[in-house]
């Protein structure tokens, strides 16, 4: 067998930084949609996952990635698999840690599901925040009543191992075209899924802050019948008002 070769490890390392939990709770205070914003004012354009939308009532987390890396299902390799060799799918949802989500790199596939409302219920009760996939989950209306965010692109009744075999644990993935590392912070509320550094987490969680705090201000502005042209972005009288109000409450 050939030598394997992974930049995961001094990439991790070359990027750095990690931040408390107040701060991923601060950052699970403040929409996706400002979020996104924030980010991109930092150059990151690529943080928001594609069609990874809530399935059930639970639409508000925040928390820290554990990644699953799944590839198409094989004959030979699913009769092994479990059997001599551990499926890394039991051991990601019996393994959470407490303020974890879980997130499932699917490939996109439709056709089976990356788990049901027993494997969920096994991460709430763990402590996990989320199960996050890009592929789909199985038992949808049992899953309304789990008690944890569940996104995903659909839904499919088709078990795991008939399409998907787990292969790693803890490593870089993709999901819905974003690259997740283990221990990104993820975000989501009803708009999706926004995957932000911990590098850079604290700064995105103050101007995100800010940004909300100023675009409640000038609501008030706009429903008030103030033009648009004056209030968004505002001119120099709204934001002089908008300081003054800022000392007062902040």
């Amino acid at each position: 067998m050939e030598e394997v070769h992974s930049i995961a490890g001094p990439l991790q390392a070359a990027l750095g930084g990690d931040c408390p939990q107040s701060v991923v709770d601060r950052l699970g205070a403040v929409s996706v949609g400002t979020l996104i914003q924030n980010l991109q004012r930092l150059g990151l354009h690529q943080q928001f996952m594609v069609g990874v939308e809530p399935r059930n009532a639970h639409k508000h987390f925040a928390g820290r990635a554990m990644t699953l890396r799944c590839l198409p299902a094989r004959e030979d390799v699913s009769k092994v698999v479990g059997r001599g060799v551990e499926s890394l799918h039991r051991r990601a949802y019996e393994t959470i840690g407490a303020g974890q989500a879980l997130v499932i790199d699917a490939r996109g596939e439709m056709g089976g599901a990356v788990g049901g409302d027993i494997l969920a219920s096994g991460l709430a009760a763990r402590g996990g925040v989320a199960l996050v996939t890009d592929g789909a989950i199985r038992d949808l209306p049992a899953m309304q009543a789990v008690n944890l965010p569940i996104f995903s692109r659909g839904d499919h009744p088709r078990t795991f191992g008939e399409v998907h075999v787990a292969m790693d644990l803890n490593v870089p993935v993709q999901c819905g075209g974003v690259l997740v590392m283990p221990g990104d912070i993820l975000v989501g509320d009803e708009e999706g899924v926004v995957v932000i550094p911990p590098a850079i987490a604290e700064k995105v969680a103050e101007s995100g802050e800010e940004q909300e705090r100023l675009d409640s201000f000038i609501l008030t502005k706009v429903a008030a019948g103030i033009p648009l042209r004056d209030a968004f972005p505002p001119n120099e009288q709204i934001r002089a008002e908008y300081e003054a109000w800022r000392k007062q409450h902040v």
